[in-house]
């Protein structure tokens, strides 16, 4: 019967999301802050939910007692109205068959007049002639009455010999009235209409509409109507039920006829609705109502409609076969003792949290105390006085914090003087990385003859592997190399290498013979050993080496690969194949004795040489899949190289190898070198 949802299903979401967002809106700063909107949020949680259901529950429970209210009033109402209608009519009935009406005496006539209105005060008697003419009456009757009285609906039906009841704007007063008319048979027809016998007169009673309900005795019905447990105060506006007059809440009783009349017998306030005929009544707001009575049932029930957008409670009952009687009250009026009950309700629970804050408040300030004391020794933390301390004189569990923000502040210590101690070994390790940067040739790497990309990416901030690339007239030497293990150590010996490879290649002291390259390559390889294996053999640190020479013009490589990775050749041309170079001696610093062979590689234009180091083919993916070599192999296939550039094959590489080791970490220093021949016009 409720106008709106009641389904805890539906509101209870609604209720979360809108508790969520003033949580986040809040923002609470302090602790009583947060301590006291987590008790109202958390209370809002359980108080609105149990507030919707309580009202809803009530809201039930007072429409189901005031619609039994209704009921029963209106059986009440009704049962006057029946008795009242059925005393008009017997009255006039048994008056207009007395043999003092029927004789039309005029004096004895108004004296029986008289004697009706001792019994009942608020009604009228006049007696008509079939014309419509006065014989006689209690009162002097208005002249359009007088004049419209033989056409009237109630008198034409007495003539017809039936009881006839309208309602009139002008009666025996200026007042509006009911008028109920009953035929007069003359004295020798004996009061009883015989078939073929015509009235020799009407006999009239009226009741003005102001006097409806004392007339009919129900003065006090409306009061026990309208001041129901769930009713309005008598101090609040009108309690009369007017549409008219806008006013959409209240009660109100009318009766209805057969043909649509309307009568409202307990009040004044609608009076001018009663003097509308059917088809005008049906136009107005009351229409619903009056549809509803022509429908009404010998047995009273009541049901629900809605006028002019109000919803509303309705009695109906049959009480004759002329007559229905309506109670009719609107609903919103009877969830107003739910409303109220619902305001009390919350007024109640706000006093309660607001109680509870102030204790939270109370409880907070107390116990914010050493909350703020560790705050303040934390902040010294923060400025760097890591010796500040908190005083503990508590075994619980504050003291139990400021023990451990004791602790924490001696750790703090421990650990700057610890960082201390490594700020001149961070520095010098931040020194030799840039030194280490200059090492790595980056520009100019490639000639006239031939283009060079080159990349070095090591797995610790320190790496060991390393390339070079010389220019030395006609000649172009590559260099890739890498010392064993990783890390600092081994970045001071490849540091050593770089330095004397360097050295060796500028020394030319062999002359301008056509094989002065490989002679200067062998005798700086075997060099660089003897003097690692003499002076840092104790160590244990050695290096794998691969050398190259090229000289402009020539179809050839000249090469020394001391232990090193082998590189790959990928010839331009499909009539000859690939080429894995193969070693030419062990790794240099190892054997003092060690000697290395120069050997020569087919190399022509378009031809590319690509080197590098283990760091490559042993990049592992998160399974521990290695790249391998002959992943390598695939990747470097004639087909993917041809017509690339010597950059475009090295970032080909790079892809592919960092889409094997996507999200694995990197254990070993990576360094690659491509050198491509670049192919003359005449070629």
């Amino acid at each position: 019967m409720l106008d709106w949802p009641t389904d805890m299903e539906l509101a209870m979401p609604r209720v979360e999301k809108a508790l969520e967002a003033t949580w986040r809106r809040a923002k609470p700063n302090s602790l009583r802050s947060q301590l006291i909107l987590s008790v109202w949020l958390g209370m809002a949680s359980v108080f609105i939910p149990f507030n919707l259901y309580t009202f809803s529950r009530d809201s039930e429970n007072i429409l189901r007692k005031e619609t039994q209210r209704l009921e029963d009033q209106g059986q009440i109402i009704s049962y006057l109205m029946y008795r009242w209608t059925l005393n008009l009519t017997n009255l006039i009935e048994l008056s207009a068959q007395s043999e003092t009406v029927r004789k039309e005496d005029t004096r004895k006539v108004e004296e029986y007049f008289a004697r009706a209105k001792r019994l009942y005060p608020k009604r009228e008697w006049a007696l008509f002639d079939t014309s419509g003419l006065v014989v006689t009456s209690t009162k002097t009757m208005n002249y359009n009455l007088r004049k419209e009285i033989g056409r009237k609906p109630f008198f034409k039906q007495a003539l017809k010999g039936e009881i006839g009841i309208d309602i009139s704007p002008q009666c025996f007063s200026e007042e509006a009235c009911v008028m109920v008319s009953s035929p007069v048979y003359g004295a020798t027809q004996k009061g009883i209409k015989k078939k073929g016998e015509s009235p020799s007169g009407v006999l009239v009673m009226t009741v003005d509409l102001t006097d409806s309900a004392e007339d009919s005795g129900t003065q006090g019905e409306f009061e026990r109507l309208t001041l129901g447990e769930s009713r309005i105060s008598e101090k609040e506006v009108d309690r009369t039920l007017s549409f008219q007059n806008k006013q959409v809440r209240g009660t109100e009783v009318l009766m209805v006829d057969i043909e649509g009349h309307a009568l409202f017998p307990l009040t004044n306030v609608n009076d001018e609705m009663s003097l509308l005929g059917p088809s005008q009544i049906l136009n107005t707001a009351w229409a619903p109502i009056i549809k509803q009575a022509l429908k009404a049932e010998k047995r009273g029930r009541v049901s629900e409609l809605v006028a002019t957008g109000e919803p509303l409670l309705l009695y109906t009952e049959r009480i004759s076969p002329y007559w229905s009687v309506v109670v009719v009250a609107d609903k919103k009026t009877s969830l107003e003792m739910a409303n109220n009950e619902a305001k009390t309700l919350v007024e109640r629970q706000l006093i309660f949290l607001v109680l509870v804050s102030l204790m939270i408040a109370a409880v907070c300030q107390q116990a914010a105390k050493p909350v703020l004391k560790a705050a303040a020794t934390l902040k010294e933390f923060g400025k760097g006085n890591f010796e500040a301390r908190i005083n503990v004189s508590r075994k619980d569990e504050i003291g139990t914090l400021f023990d451990n923000i004791n602790e924490t502040g001696s750790k703090l210590l421990g650990m700057v003087n610890e960082r201390l101690g490594r700020a001149v070994t961070d520095k010098q390790i931040e020194t030799a990385k840039e030194i280490q940067k200059e090492f790595i040739v980056r520009e100019q790497l490639s000639g006239k003859d031939i283009e060079i990309a080159a990349d070095f990416d090591p797995a610790y901030e320190i790496g060991a592997d390393w390339y070079d690339v010389i220019h030395k007239g006609e000649v172009t030497y590559i260099v890739i190399a890498d010392v064993c293990d990783k890390g600092i150590p081994s970045a001071l010996f490849m540091s050593v290498f770089r330095s004397l490879m360097r050295y060796c290649i500028g020394d030319n002291r062999a002359g301008n013979e056509q094989d002065n390259e490989r002679e200067l390559m062998k005798n700086t390889i075997q060099g660089i050993n003897v003097y690692m294996s003499e002076n840092h053999g104790s160590s244990a640190m050695f290096a794998t080496v691969f050398m190259a020479a090229y000289r402009k013009g020539e179809k050839s490589l000249s090469y020394i690969n001391a232990g090193h990775e082998s590189p790959l050749v990928i010839r331009d041309r499909e009539t000859e194949p690939n080429e894995r170079l193969e070693t030419c001696g062990p790794a240099v610093g190892i054997f003092k004795e060690a000697v290395y062979a120069v050997k020569t590689a087919e190399y022509g234009p378009g031809d590319v040489l690509f080197c590098f180091t283990d760091g490559l083919v042993d990049a592992r993916s998160t399974s521990g899949d290695s790249f391998g070599i002959d992943r390598l192999k695939q990747l470097l296939d004639r087909q993917n190289t041809k017509g690339k550039s010597a950059q475009e094959i090295l970032d080909q590489v790079n892809a592919a190898v960092e889409k094997h080791s996507i999200d694995a970490e990197q254990f070993d220093d990576k360094t690659l070198l491509v050198m491509k021949a670049r192919k003359s016009s005449t070629t």
